[in-house]
């Protein structure tokens, strides 16, 4: 199912950033070299593929890495980085020793998203700013993952925002807020939760000044924003999610719609859909491994991504009952015509066919995690703290796998639920699982415990503090003793717990959030209602004065732009979609984020000096 392709055609933001890079690329005339930030990949991968930078004249590509560069064949030598200070001292190793008479190639660098006056004072400070030929920039902000979700590929954004107290990413997500008005029209009706999200929007009114003279004269197509901070809701990523596509996420790591698998994992009949490659990591013997594409393009994918597991299975056997009767077809057909109409189906049923494949190949993996003993009592210890059980006491799971030496991410992300659910950890829990950690795993962790302390994921209770999270439970509704599938509630997507995150923009649908006050005086203030003038020549139905809250069934859907600050889990994604398909609401949704994330990347990004271990597989 693709979502929201017949509203919205975001894939003009792909368009515009492969043609801004184009036409940066295309001034050179003559063979170039890049030398990339790895941090940048992600988000050019989603631009261009290797083909396209051929295209464009680039020969030779390198990491960049705090070493002197080895001898490069290029008449250009490109720097694309991020546009951090930091990263201008790796440049100057590169470049150590060089002077314009003894470096025989132009040097530029692009700057994404934005040029930096400080990026340049360090050049100069380094004393390489002479070899540099010139400093662009690449003002791409947001990129399109799938038809209906968006991402700004901002993967240290959390870090940023709750340790290093540094807020510069928000103006990146109110540029690119400002990028979708001047495709999709002005948003009218803006709502938002938390302090960050305040941030953007005051951001963008002082940005809509300043481009005044700029405005969109665009027909809004987007009735409404929802700017939801992730410190809203800390317990949602923490959770093991449930569904097929967040499972793949937590298991394998989705990255830009691509799943790795080791081959030794797969089933061997497995032979098609994927792309072979190699990785090595320095030391290491390559290993081979298969890539899968998962997205809303793949007929079978898309029909599974959003279901629970254990709804996959009969999903599958379904779609292969199916096309095994469509296969059949070809022995009824006797004359020619029969024959071409036969051919001309053939290409789309060995696509289904080889989907299936895949996706079966890709199951009994899954199956393999999900059926184990460790994965089952993880979700039922965090199944017990999210409904409020012995979040008191020290947990005797979170005990055992500090005595099996499991992986320090796994057990902080179950403290950091525990003590979220229960407004903060007694004291003596606070300390034991703390002194617990620092004798196992060694005190170079003391960093990232502090880490945590400061961002609010582990804190020490207070006789004062009220428990806030049993209010918000009773209140959204985020519990359910039993989830019965995706036909149900959103509840599903986290076997009984519904994302806080999604229940708040079910309720700012209907009945809105004037209903709820008092709960949300519980969460990280403020709270944002308000609206944005829409010149009168360009308002329509679906995007008047009307507030979202304001169900119209016999209209055509509104579309709202939901944007999460900090990040999104594969599961939040799956809740939204199902929301959409609620015809009481009316409503679909173009889900943005600054990054992808599940509990283990989360924690990760807080974190100092964690092992890089392997997950499940």
């Amino acid at each position: 199912m693709e979502y929201l392709s017949n509203r919205l055609n975001i894939s003009i933001l792909k368009e515009v950033a492969r043609n801004e890079l184009r036409t940066y690329l295309q001034q050179f005339k003559g063979t170039k070299a890049i030398i990339w930030d790895d941090k940048l990949l992600s988000s050019i991968e989603l631009v261009a593929d290797f083909t396209f930078l051929k295209q464009c004249g680039v020969t030779k590509m390198r990491h960049l890495r705090s070493e002197k560069l080895p001898q490069i064949e290029a008449d250009y030598l490109i720097y694309f980085l991020r546009s951090k200070a930091s990263l201008m001292k790796i440049v100057a190793d590169n470049l150590q020793g060089e002077t314009r008479e003894t470096f025989n190639k132009e040097i530029h660098i692009l700057l994404m998203p934005y040029k930096s006056w400080l990026c340049e004072k360090k050049l100069q400070d380094y004393g390489i700013l002479p070899l540099i030929t010139s400093i662009n920039e690449y003002p791409i902000e947001i990129l399109p993952l799938d038809t209906d979700v968006i991402s700004m590929q901002l993967v240290d954004c959390c870090k940023e925002l709750l340790i290093e107290k540094d807020h510069s990413c928000l103006l990146h997500v109110a540029r690119a807020i400002m990028t979708i008005q001047s495709l999709f029209g002005i948003i009218g009706n803006v709502y938002g939760q938390g302090p960050w999200s305040q941030r953007v929007f005051d951001l963008m009114t002082k940005l809509s000044k300043e481009m005044s003279l700029k405005e969109s004269q665009v027909v809004p197509q987007i009735h409404s924003l929802l700017l939801i901070d992730r410190s809203v809701d800390f317990v949602t990523p923490l959770m093991s999610q449930m569904t097929f596509e967040g499972l793949l996420d937590e298991i394998f790591g989705i990255n830009n719609g691509i799943i790795k698998i080791p081959s030794d994992k797969l089933n061997k009949t497995n032979e098609s859909g994927s792309i072979r490659t190699n990785t090595a990591d320095g030391v290491d013997p390559p290993t081979e491994v298969k890539l899968f594409r998962l997205n809303s393009t793949d007929l079978i994918y898309s029909k599974i991504r959003d279901k629970t597991f254990y709804d996959v299975g009969p999903i599958i056997r379904d779609n292969t009952k199916k096309l095994s009767v469509l296969i059949d077809e070809r022995h009824e057909a006797k004359s020619v015509p029969e024959m071409q109409l036969f051919m001309k189906k053939l290409p789309s049923l060995q696509a289904v066919k080889n989907s299936l494949i895949n996706q079966t190949s890709i199951a009994e993996i899954v199956k393999t995690v999900v059926d184990t003993e460790e994965f089952n009592q993880t979700v039922e210890a965090e199944q017990l703290f999210v409904n409020g059980v012995d979040t008191d006491k020290v947990n005797t799971y979170i005990e055992d796998c500090i005595a099996r030496q499991e992986p320090l991410t796994k057990i902080l992300r179950l403290i950091s639920l525990q003590s979220l659910t229960n407004n903060g950890l007694k004291n003596k829990n606070f300390e034991y699982y703390v002194r617990e950690i620092l004798q196992t795993y060694r005190y170079k962790h003391l960093v990232t415990l502090n880490n945590l302390e400061k961002a609010g994921l582990i804190k020490q209770k207070t006789s004062y503090l009220v428990k806030s999270y049993n209010i918000l439970r009773k209140t959204f509704r985020l519990t359910k003793e039993k989830s019965s599938g995706p036909d149900s509630d959103i509840t599903y997507v986290y076997s009984g717990y519904a994302p806080l995150s999604v229940r708040l923009v079910e309720f700012m649908i209907y009945p809105g959030w004037r209903a709820i006050p008092e709960a949300l005086k519980l969460l990280p203030e403020p709270t944002i209602e308000t609206k944005q003038i829409i010149p009168t020549g360009l308002r329509k139905g679906n995007t008047s004065d009307s507030p979202v809250s304001v169900p119209t069934p016999s209209a055509e859907p509104k579309v709202v732009l939901v944007f999460f600050i900090g990040g999104v889990t594969f599961a939040e994604i799956s809740a939204l979609r199902l929301l959409s398909q609620r015809a009481d609401l009316n409503v679909e949704f173009l889900i943005a984020t600054t990054h992808i994330i599940n509990g283990k990347t989360f924690i990760d990004s807080l974190g100092e000096n964690f092992d890089k271990k392997p997950s499940c597989v």
